[in-house]
């Protein structure tokens, strides 16, 4: 249950989030678009860190449903502010960035409630299909709006905020929370007991080896939208395909085709095979695949060559997904795993930004040392998480954890 509620409301944030620059570009200027959507993103990550700290000293999902309440509220005046009748544009703005905060403030909660459901037995196969069902809403999401992101700009946020009620309502009955040890508070002072919650993770050296080492491994991602992309827009030669002609932004679209198909056909069928093989050996492997690929779509300039190494980085990514979101549970407390996971968001935010930093590189090196860089990166980040996760591990658990077969 907390798996597919999880999908449903990624589905209401992906069909809504990525067409807010064009929303708000269209209505107020790109000026404010991008200047009120910085906004966003930092009072986001903000209210996570204290949603998450929130999370850890009382019941999750109490935070949760509290979340998701404000949340569907919001939703709705959302959508009445959208109204032809009123077109209430600023209001709306303000309600929307209220929105994401207090979106931002349930998701540690949810997803320390996931992990809480689980064991190490368990946890890698919730985790893979945890992996599988966010690809699947990502592209449900995205064609959800825009298909009705244009005409029907109303009717989407009707149906959003349905589906947001529905699931509220379904936590509200549904959902247990059995968790015991709920993490007390350290100071009397509210922000210096934040502040102190944090700096356990921050001191946590193995936890922080694994955000940074993450970081690296999200920029790679991150760069096929950014310098992959405007090389690709630059430098791919059009050719005609079947009929269709085929340019440099339209083989972006076939990378993010691809990508979405491999994850739905063979997550489960990587995941099987990987399972007969130690996971340390395993994630050697996925990091050296999905490094392969992504470096060398920085230099692949045919049609053949870009869908190959992006099929690369994609299963890379398969195998090694699964081992981080599972590993990862070992390395927190188990009191704090939601305070922990909202410091984790720091690997997504500053993987980003690296991506944007490739655009910068990408205008002074040509495409060869590009790929180099590409290739530092994920050695970086491969050694990072690594011995955040295996260094140290004494040969008994490495035996334990290899789980072949007799």
């Amino acid at each position: 249950m907390r798996l597919f509620t999880s999908f449903y409301t990624r589905i209401i944030s992906v069909s809504v989030m990525p067409f807010m620059a064009l929303f708000f570009a269209d209505r107020l200027g790109k000026v404010f678009a991008g200047t009120f959507l910085l906004v966003t993103t930092l009072a986001s990550f903000i209210f996570r860190l204290w949603g998450g700290y929130i999370a850890d000293r009382t019941r999750r999902k109490k935070v949760l449903v509290a979340s998701n309440i404000a949340g569907s509220v919001l939703m709705v005046l959302m959508t009445i502010c959208l109204l032809p009748s009123n077109d209430f544009i600023y209001g709306f703005a303000a309600l929307y960035l209220i929105w994401c905060i207090v979106s931002s403030m349930g998701g540690p909660a949810m997803n320390a409630l996931i992990l809480d459901s689980t064991d190490n037995e368990n946890r890698k196969s919730v985790y893979v299909i945890s992996y599988w069902l966010d690809n699947i809403s990502i592209s449900v999401g995205i064609a959800l709006g825009g298909l009705m992101y244009k005409s029907h700009q109303v009717e989407l946020f009707i149906l959003l905020s349905a589906a947001l009620i529905i699931t509220t309502l379904i936590y509200m009955i549904f959902l247990k929370d059995s968790r015991v040890n709920l993490l007390e508070r350290v100071h009397v002072n509210p922000i210096r007991d934040i502040l102190s919650n944090y700096a356990t993770a921050i001191r946590d050296k193995k936890y922080l080896r694994f955000i940074i080492g993450l970081m690296f491994f999200f920029s790679l991602e991150f760069m096929v939208s950014n310098a992959i992309g405007i090389r690709l827009k630059e430098n791919f030669n059009t050719i005609s395909l079947f009929g269709l002609q085929i340019d440099g932004v339209r083989m972006m679209s076939a990378i993010t085709i691809e990508n979405t198909l491999v994850v739905i056909s063979l997550t489960f069928l990587i995941n099987y095979l990987t399972e007969r093989i130690s996971k340390p050996r395993a994630y050697l492997i996925g990091i050296t695949v999905y490094g392969l690929g992504y470096a060398m779509l920085n230099v692949a300039n045919t049609w053949y060559g870009v869908l190959l190494f992006g099929l690369l980085a994609v299963i890379g990514e398969l195998i090694c997904v699964p081992i981080h979101m599972t590993e990862q549970a070992k390395l927190m407390p188990e009191d704090k795993r939601a305070s922990y996971m909202a410091f984790g968001s720091l690997s997504f935010s500053g993987g980003d930004m690296l991506g944007r930093f490739s655009i910068v590189l990408g205008a002074y090196l040509i495409a060869p040392a590009m790929a180099v860089y590409a290739g530092f990166v994920a050695v970086l980040g491969a050694v990072l998480v690594y011995t955040a996760f295996f260094r140290g591990e004494s040969e008994k658990e490495k035996v334990a954890d290899a789980g072949l077969d007799a």
